[in-house]
């Protein structure tokens, strides 16, 4: 693995500060409030605490009923709805009636985040069905709002998050999710409060309106889908096998608020920047589904291809490797002047494609340094694509999440990263229109060319802007 030995000394460098467009919350909203759910009491209650930053809930002592507390962090109120278990299949449907009545009371007038504390290895398909269903009785846009955070299992063995991320009934909660989620193991307060804000921001600031779920309300919903939740459960465990079940209720549906864009954005331009040319041609040629991108042949400037997905025009803009330490800043000055003109009036997300193995500290400095030069705000609109290691051995997900070059990379990009491996189409689609909803469907306005203020020295590749 790359990167500067602890005996050299370190560049200065202007440390990068975030836009105020990326503080915690909106400046107009002055409370967020959370509601906790999940398969483990202690879990959620020790995520509780985490948050207030106290011990706020008896993470041994389950009630019966829902509780709520309050705190303040960063100038704003938090509120958290701590659940009992709902997810017990002993519990009747009707049963749940109230809890969450008492929930729906407790973070009146609506919550802005439910945030689903998973324990991966107790997360069966049956408590998949039942969380669904607990989430649509409050409403049927509760996975608009939702964020999953994956507890550390118990046994940490090598590769546990591949084998997680492959679960299927997490995958599938994940994916109904909208692909929020998060780790618990080694997470940071700074990326779980920016990660809930991301949520928030992505609706547009609004709490989800749970002002129709009367009793009556309640009662009428819990009854009707009592049997079909039931039927679905022995269909799960015929045989070990999920059979096909025609439920009483539709299946669940993103709401139009998460179509792959704002309907207000037309087109998507993405400029595609990283370590690894033949890896930004492959994530290029997989979004538009076709080849358009030769992923042998390197060239010597910028290339753009369009494309249209789900009725709307997407613009990628592949550049060559600008990264590379002997590149001097005349070489930059054509394909930096090149990628600006070709993203006019400017690009909604920076993809960087990032070959981990490859990825050192000199590496993440030029990148710093481009996406500084680019725009002061550039990094609120990026979002790491990690390549999958040539070498995939058991654990390389653990590994290369603590790299501190890659680590530090997805820290300034406000947490926003995923996993090439068994990455979906849609989940690439879905999170690169978060980005643009989180900066409300506008693109980035681009620095006219003048590469004086971009200075690279010998020894690092790197120097302040």
């Amino acid at each position: 693995m790359g990167g500067s030995s602890s005996s050299q000394s370190k560049p200065e460098e202007e440390p990068v500060t975030r836009s105020s467009s990326f503080e915690f919350l909106p400046p107009n909203m002055s409370e967020l409030r959370v509601v906790l759910l999940g398969n483990s009491w202690s879990e959620k209650s020790s995520v509780g605490n985490f948050i207030l930053g106290e011990t706020k809930f008896n993470t041994q002592e389950e009630p019966d009923d829902c509780l709520r507390v309050s705190g303040r962090l960063k100038g704003k109120e938090i509120v958290l709805i701590n659940t009992p278990d709902l997810l017990l299949p002993s519990i009747l449907q009707q049963s749940l009636r109230r809890p969450l009545e008492n929930c729906v009371r407790l973070c009146d007038p609506g919550p802005h985040v439910f945030l689903l504390v998973l324990q991966p290895e107790d997360f069966t398909e049956e408590h998949k069905l039942r969380l669904c269903r607990v989430l649509e009785l409050f409403s049927h846009r509760s996975f608009d709002h939702s964020l999953v955070l994956i507890s550390t299992p118990r046994e940490e063995s090598s590769g546990f998050m591949e084998k997680y991320m492959n679960h299927p009934p997490l995958k599938e909660m994940i994916r109904k999710c909208h692909y929020r989620f998060l780790w618990r193991k080694n997470l940071e307060l700074p990326e779980l409060l920016t990660r809930l804000g991301q949520v928030v921001k992505e609706n547009n600031g609004k709490p989800l309106s749970l002002r129709d779920m009367s009793p009556m309300m309640f009662s009428i919903r819990c009854g009707f889908q009592e049997s079909a939740y039931l039927r679905e459960i022995a269909s799960c465990s015929s045989n070990g096998h999920q059979q096909s079940v025609q439920p009483d209720v539709p299946p669940v549906t993103r709401s139009s608020s998460f179509e792959f864009l704002p309907p207000n954005m037309s087109e998507l331009r993405v400029v595609l920047l990283g370590n690894n040319w033949s890896q930004r041609s492959s994530v290029g040629n997989f979004i538009l589904g076709e080849t358009k991108f030769n992923t042998k042949g390197e060239p010597d400037d910028c290339l753009r291809v369009r494309g249209r997905l789900k009725e709307k025009e997407i613009v990628l803009i592949n550049t060559p490797d600008l990264l590379h330490p002997r590149i001097s800043q005349h070489r930059l000055r054509r394909p930096v002047e090149r990628c600006v003109r070709l993203s006019d009036p400017g690009p909604h997300v920076f993809l960087l494609v990032l070959q981990p193995e490859a990825f050192d500290e000199k590496g993440r400095l030029r990148l710093c340094t481009i996406l500084k030069y680019l725009s002061d705000r550039s990094f609120d609109h990026s979002l790491v694509l990690i390549s999958t290691p040539r070498d995939k051995s058991p654990g390389f997900m653990e590994k290369y999440m603590n790299h501190p070059p890659l680590k530090e990379m997805i820290r300034k990009c406000h947490y926003r990263f995923l996993w090439r491996k068994n990455l979906e189409l849609p989940e690439l689609l879905t999170r690169l229109g978060q980005v643009a909803k989180e900066n409300n469907g506008e693109h980035l306005s681009l620095r006219e060319p003048d590469m004086s203020h971009m200075m690279f020295s010998s020894s690092f590749g790197f120097c302040a802007i």
